[in-house]
């Protein structure tokens, strides 16, 4: 699944389609003084800074590493704006290079980094953090709802400033910030069917990340997760027999003394292709030694909404409605 929305840059506004990215801080787009070779940039929107009075040159050359993807460009200076709340004098790249396919298929246009600014290439004021400056929102945090019914036309929404009460129900779990870089939190427990990974004396560094289709968690453990629900491995997927999604246990997250489930239906993915039905298991393994030991990704962060304060550094979750 891909999130996005609307975001326009510079005067009158050149509206892109754009994921909002809590696992990373920068904003970039496709320039249009990109190389007829860049097939991602060919068939994306892209920006015209000679069409914006508001454009300010900069200049500085520019380049990101993603889980998947990595592009080039320079950094440009203009305006920018979401739903309404325009920053002035925003640091972005314009896009040259974006090697491989990643980007080429992708929905979005680009990507509007919600992280921390300590994570911003060129340390370069983040969107939402140069918003607060400007005085644009009620409160310094902002909220995902993201849908994971793929009939519906509305695919989730971001409130800046505030939260939604009328997509989340009951008591938030509010985890504290370990490290102001990404959305890093302690996670104290993950289980199912036998198979445990953290404790409460042995917490495991953990990221909310919108970015990320998926949970990602250490090989061994995913494979141990995969094996213990009778899944088959096949091109780093695990597929599943459709007909036992209803039956699979719960899978539980714990934060503090707070448990977070999964059921089966929430963490199982079902795709059709050629006309079949295919179910894979919503997680996938990352070697040891990465920068946090679990990313709670869109599997994680549809079943449960997600608020990102920058005033108390906390990130909470509750039940989506």
């Amino acid at each position: 699944s891909q999130y996005y929305g609307d975001v326009s840059i510079g005067t009158p506004p050149q509206d892109f389609r754009i994921l909002f990215d809590t696992g990373s801080s920068n904003l970039w787009v496709p320039s249009s003084k990109c190389p007829a070779s860049n097939e991602a940039c060919r068939t994306h929107r892209r920006y015209n800074s000679s069409k914006s009075s508001t454009y300010v040159k900069d200049g500085r050359a520019f380049a990101i590493k993603y889980g998947t993807g990595s592009l080039t460009g320079f950094l440009s200076t203009d305006t920018a704006c979401v739903a309404g709340a325009c920053v002035d004098n925003q640091k972005f790249a314009e896009a040259m290079e974006e090697p491989g396919q990643v980007f080429v298929t992708s929905k979005f246009d680009g990507i509007l980094g919600m992280g921390y600014p300590s994570i911003a290439v060129d340390g370069v004021t983040p969107w939402f953090n140069k918003g607060v400056e400007q005085g644009l929102f009620k409160k310094p945090i902002f909220a995902f709802y993201l849908s994971r019914d793929t009939s519906s036309s509305e695919g989730g929404e971001l409130v800046l400033g505030d939260v939604d009460s009328g997509h989340y129900t009951g008591q938030f779990t509010k985890a504290p910030i370990t490290s102001k870089t990404y959305w890093m939190f302690d996670l104290h427990g993950v289980s199912i069917k036998g198979v445990t990974d953290c404790s409460q004396s042995r917490p495991c560094g953990a990221i909310a990340d919108t970015g990320t289709s998926l949970i990602v968690g250490p090989e061994e453990t995913v494979a141990k997760i995969a094996d213990a629900l009778g899944s088959v491995s096949q091109s780093g997927l695990y597929f599943l027999d459709c007909s036992s999604v209803d039956y699979l246990p719960l899978l539980t997250f714990q934060i503090g003394q707070d448990k977070l489930n999964l059921d089966g239906n929430q963490y199982v993915l079902k795709l059709r292709s050629g006309g079949q039905l295919f179910c894979v298991l919503g997680m996938q393994g990352q070697p040891s030694g990465s920068v946090v030991d679990w990313i709670l990704g869109d599997v994680f962060l549809g079943p449960y909404y997600s608020v990102y304060d920058f005033g108390q550094n906390t990130v909470s979750f509750a039940k989506s409605k």
